[in-house]
C-alpha cells in the first residue's frame, strides 16, 4: 500500500489540483477537492497494490523491492488482492459521487491501464510513457467535471504532466537498472543508456514548454512564472545528480519532483486568487 511512503501519491495528486485551480479560476468546490484528492489516494494505493502482486517475483530478485510486504510474507496474493479490489470499489464510489458520465468512462479506461501497467515493462522499453498517460488521466477528469470541454489548456496540462511523469519515472528507473537487466525488465532508463540525460531534459523542456503556454492562455503572472523558475533550477540538479551515477542521488532527483509539484501548485493559487 506504501503508506509509509506517500511520493506517488503527492506526484499523482498535484496535477490534479493544478487542473481543478485553472479550470475554476481559482474558485474550487470544496466537494471536487475532497473527492478528488481521496480518489487520487485511493487509486494510487490500488496501483500499488497491483503492481506489486504482479510484479512480486521480480521484486525478491531487485534490491530496493525484496522486503515489500508479499515477499516477506506478511500478506499473501489472495488478501491482497481483497485489499485492492475494496480500495478500487471506494474510488468508483467517488467517481459516482462526481456525477458526471464521461469522468466515469475515464476512470474506467484508468484502471485498465492500472492493471495492463506492470506488464508493459516484460515486452516494452516505454512502460514509463504508459504509465505518463495513465497518471494524466485525473486531469481529463477534473475538466470533464469542471468544463463542458476539453479546452486546449487542459490538453497542455495533459501533455506537461505526461513529459513530467515520464521523466520522473525515468528517474526512478535507473535506481533499479542493473537489475532490472538481469531479470530481463525493459525501460527508458535500459533504453537510453549512456543518453538518459539528454531523453530527460528533453522531457522537462516539454513539460516547461507546455506550462508557459498554460501561462499564455491563462494570463497567469508573476508568481507563476517564479514557480516555474524554480522547477528547471530543480531540474538542472536532477541532471547534475543523473550524471552522477550514484543510486542514492537517483532516488533524491525522483523524491524533488514533489517540491516541483507543490511550488507550481502554490504559483497557480497565488494568481488565480
Amino acid at each position: 500500500m506504501r503508506l509509509n511512503n506517500l511520493s506517488g501519491f503527492f506526484l499523482l495528486l498535484w496535477p490534479t489540483l493544478w487542473s481543478l485551480w485553472i479550470s475554476t479560476n481559482g474558485q474550487p468546490i470544496l466537494k471536487h477537492i475532497i473527492l478528488f484528492t481521496f480518489a487520487v489516494f485511493f487509486t494510487r494505493t490500488a496501483g500499488c497494490i497491483i503492481n506489486d502482486c504482479i510484479d512480486h517475483k521480480i521484486d525478491k530478485k531487485t534490491k530496493r523491492t525484496k522486503n515489500r510486504p508479499l515477499i516477506k510474507k506478511n500478506i499473501d496474493i489472495t488478501e491482497a488482492i481483497f485489499i485492492f479490489l475494496i480500495f478500487i470499489t471506494l474510488s468508483f464510489f467517488l467517481v459516482i459521487l462526481l456525477n458526471n458520465k464521461k469522468s466515469f468512462f475515464i476512470s474506467l479506461i484508468a484502471l485498465i491501464l492500472m492493471c495492463i501497467y506492470p506488464t508493459i515493462k516484460r515486452y516494452s522499453s516505454f512502460p514509463q510513457l504508459f504509465l505518463g498517460v495513465s497518471f494524466s488521466l485525473s486531469i481529463l477528469m477534473v475538466y470533464s467535471v469542471t468544463k463542458i470541454n476539453f479546452n486546449s489548456t487542459c490538453w497542455f496540462l495533459f501533455f506537461s504532466n505526461l513529459s513530467w511523469t515520464v521523466a520522473y519515472d525515468t528517474q526512478y528507473a535507473l535506481a533499479d537498472k542493473k537489475d532490472d537487466i538481469s531479470n530481463g525488465i525493459y525501460s527508458t532508463a535500459t533504453f537510453f543508456k549512456k543518453k538518459i540525460n539528454l531523453f530527460v531534459i528533453i522531457l522537462q523542456f516539454i513539460m516547461i514548454f507546455m506550462l508557459i503556454l498554460v501561462k499564455y492562455k491563462e494570463k497567469l503572472g508573476f508568481f507563476f512564472d517564479f514557480s516555474l523558475l524554480i522547477s528547471i533550477t530543480i531540474f538542472y540538479i536532477q541532471n547534475n545528480f543523473i550524471s552522477s551515477r550514484n543510486t542514492k542521488k537517483f532516488l533524491i532527483s525522483f523524491y524533488s519532483n514533489n517540491i516541483i509539484g507543490v511550488i507550481i501548485f502554490l504559483g497557480i493559487i497565488l494568481e488565480t486568487r
